[in-house]
């Protein structure tokens, strides 16, 4: 019998949806369970598939990851939130077609109209449109959300290589594993301290955010949130916690 790759994608989604309804009826542990599941088979999928669509994919697999990255952040689970953290981070990079450059989001959002890209659905076949100004923003927020961790769990040393960041060239080999991803470090970060990364990659939400807000308003709130959370790390004031943006 073949391979069924795309069923993968199938139990990927279901676990999500079984993820959250499990999170509504507050049964967090379960709910983290069927989030690590899910994302395990976005993993195999990654895997065993080379040429396939890859943002509507990468989009899934990110905005999973951070709402995983947040259930574990609630149940306390400080070591668990920023390594899941940084996989959010990886996969909701690679969604985004700006590549975290804030120069490149006017061009994307006029490019990508032209070839667009839609959200993979339970059902199979075409679902919703994917706006690539919503694979923008879950770049940003993914940044904000690793950003704001840090900042929340200081003496927190989860493990970090600066041999796997997320545009290597070896990047490929890295999806036969968990730990790349929960290893992973921003290009824009290798070689910095915790407090330094903390406040580069609440920066680039930042600017993200405000370059996108310029021809999506609806991110103008994403954009001053993020600004005043930049301006609290740089003055060393005390988190009020980690606060997502709401983006899928």
């Amino acid at each position: 019998m073949a391979f069924d790759a795309e069923s993968l994608v199938r139990a990927a989604l279901a676990a999500w949806e079984e993820a959250r309804a499990h999170e509504a009826a507050g049964r967090p542990y379960k709910a983290i369970s069927a989030y690590r599941r899910g994302l395990t088979r976005f993993l195999g999928y990654r895997r065993s598939v080379h040429s396939l669509d890859t943002a509507a994919i990468y989009y899934a697999f990110g905005a999973m990851a951070r709402e995983m990255t947040q259930q574990l952040d609630r149940a306390g689970a400080q070591r668990k939130s920023l390594e899941y953290g940084r996989m959010a981070l990886v996969a909701s990079h690679l969604g985004d077609p700006a590549g975290g450059d804030p120069q490149r989001i006017p061009g994307v959002l006029n490019a990508t109209r032209a070839a667009p890209v839609h959200q993979r659905v339970l059902g199979g076949g075409q679902g919703p449109l994917l706006a690539p100004a919503v694979r923008v923003a879950g770049g940003a927020e993914a940044r904000a959300l690793l950003a704001g961790l840090l900042r929340k769990y200081p003496k927190v040393r989860a493990r970090k290589r600066a041999g796997w960041p997320v545009d290597s060239g070896d990047w490929e080999r890295g999806f036969r594993a968990v730990e790349p991803y929960i290893q992973a470090v921003s290009p824009s970060c290798v070689g910095l301290d915790d407090h330094a990364e903390m406040l580069q990659l609440a920066a680039e939400s930042a600017l993200l955010y405000r370059a996108l807000s310029r021809f999506a308003p609806e991110y103008e709130a994403d954009a001053r949130r993020a600004e005043k959370d930049l301006a609290g790390m740089r003055s060393g004031s005390r988190p009020s916690g980690i606060r997502p943006s709401g983006v899928r």
